[in-house]
Parts: C-alpha cells; sequence; structure tokens
C-alpha cells in the first residue's frame, strides 16, 4: 500500500462509497467529487492510500476552534488491507501531535466509517440530530 499527498489528480481514480456519497450530499448539499475537491484544497493535511493502482481512500484534516476536523472518504470496496489500519493509527498520531484533538461527524448509518473511527481509539457519541435536515449523525472525537 502507498501513502502519499492527495492531489486533485487522484479525484478522478477513486470510486466514492454510496454512504460517504448520501452523507456529503445531505450535509453540506454540494455533489460529492465537488466537495472532495474542495476539501482537498482547503485542508492543511491530505493523503490518499492506495492499492495496486486503486485508491482505497482519501482523508485529510484542517484546523477548528477546538483542533482538528479530521474527513475521511472511503472507496467502495469491500475489505482494505491490514497495512492501510497500521497507516491510519501512524496518521492519526501524526495529526494528534499537530492539532491536539480531532473530531467530525458521520452518518450513524455510517457504519464503515464508525468501525474505522473506534478502531483508532476515538470515541465515537451516540447519534444526535445534526444537519440541515435533521438526520442522525455521530461525533467522533479523540484528544492528543
Amino acid at each position: 500500500m502507498e501513502v502519499k499527498t492527495a492531489t486533485l489528480a487522484d479525484v478522478d481514480n477513486f470510486v466514492m462509497r454510496q454512504d460517504d456519497k448520501a452523507e456529503i450530499s445531505e450535509l453540506y448539499g454540494l455533489e460529492p467529487y465537488d466537495a472532495l475537491r474542495r476539501s482537498i484544497i482547503e485542508s492543511e493535511d491530505c493523503w490518499t492510500a492506495a492499492s495496486e493502482e486503486k485508491v482505497l481512500c482519501i482523508a485529510g484534516c484542517s484546523r477548528s476552534s477546538d483542533g482538528g476536523c479530521l474527513w475521511v472518504l472511503f472507496a467502495d470496496i469491500q475489505l482494505l488491507p491490514l497495512s492501510f489500519f497500521k497507516e491510519s493509527r501512524k496518521h492519526a498520531q501524526y495529526m494528534l501531535k499537530k492539532y491536539g484533538n480531532l473530531s467530525n461527524y458521520t452518518a450513524a448509518s455510517n457504519v464503515f466509517v464508525i468501525k474505522w473511527a473506534k478502531s483508532l481509539g476515538f470515541t465515537v457519541d451516540e447519534p444526535i440530530s445534526y444537519g440541515p435536515n435533521g438526520r442522525l449523525f455521530c461525533r467522533f472525537h479523540k484528544e492528543g
């Protein structure tokens, strides 16, 4: 698996999970790939993880009032290589040192992202009504 700084060209090779697309549309009212391009441009840190030329995820972090706003969008795949989780831990530790605290929200129905966050030691709160349409979202967070 290769992890590198994300570029806008990575978006062209990325098949985003339907749950992630729906979450972006619901929260921001934006076309998911346009939102991803904007996130890459606006994030202080941004990475692409790929395996055998296939983009597994694009993730990043931007400054927020309480530390860093961590985001991750996954490819439409069934299994991630074990090395992905090792790299995720490494990058989460880097961002915790840099930003102090990390947090964001994910749809309560986005089980894949919730499991990933928990695997990295994030606390995942109970669902609350969040966003313009009041859909249920869970805040995930970790202190550095």
